[in-house]
């Protein structure tokens, strides 16, 4: 029995499904200089940062035209991006909330008019969280994550845990919630 290496460019199929979905979503605070700030300590900072990142399911193939059991195979392949066109389901909302009040806001009520995305580009302004949906709903979409900040204070001392709903067309919700942040 004899093993060979066969390595060439690819043939590329389209996707099995070429659309992704947002499975879970994960949350780190930081301050002005990227500093963590839900590790208890009262945080003093002009800027509270939530980065989120996002775990997807998508599903992609590409074939090559051997089909052997004898062959191992390296490609070196351009095929369409896995979930290239976009979410399977649309995202209706994105809601941040806290568990306390925050700036006038009773606890659980919307902060999204709080809170800006930041844009990648320097030279376009930051959007707001409404925006944000217009990007997941086009082809382009968001796979990986994004941040959203805030410069207003709570007015309180007490602790928050903001928590982020993205509820989609097919009736899932993805939901993060940070560790309780002291902001002065």
């Amino acid at each position: 029995m004899s093993n060979f290496l066969y390595i060439s460019c690819c043939k590329c199929l389209d996707s099995k499904d070429p659309f992704y979905e947002v499975t879970r979503a994960n949350v780190r605070p930081t301050g002005s200089g990227g500093v963590l700030v839900d590790n208890g300590t009262p945080v003093i900072a002009d800027t509270v940062f939530l980065n989120y990142f996002l775990t997807v399911n998508c599903i992609a193939e590409a074939k090559t035209g051997f089909s052997s059991l004898l062959v191992n195979g390296a490609y070196a392949c351009k095929c369409n991006e896995c979930g290239g066109q976009g979410l399977k389901s649309k995202l209706l909302s994105i809601e941040i909330t806290s568990d306390n009040t925050f700036s006038g806001i009773a606890a659980n009520g919307s902060l999204n008019s709080f809170f800006k995305v930041k844009s990648d580009d320097l030279n376009v302004p930051d959007y707001s969280i409404s925006d944000l949906i217009n990007f997941f709903n086009n082809n382009r979409g968001i796979k990986a994550g994004f941040f959203v900040f805030t410069k207003t204070k709570p007015g309180n001392n007490l602790s928050h845990k903001f928590k982020l709903n993205m509820i989609y067309a097919n009736n899932s919700v993805v939901t993060v919630v940070t560790n309780p942040i002291v902001w002065q």
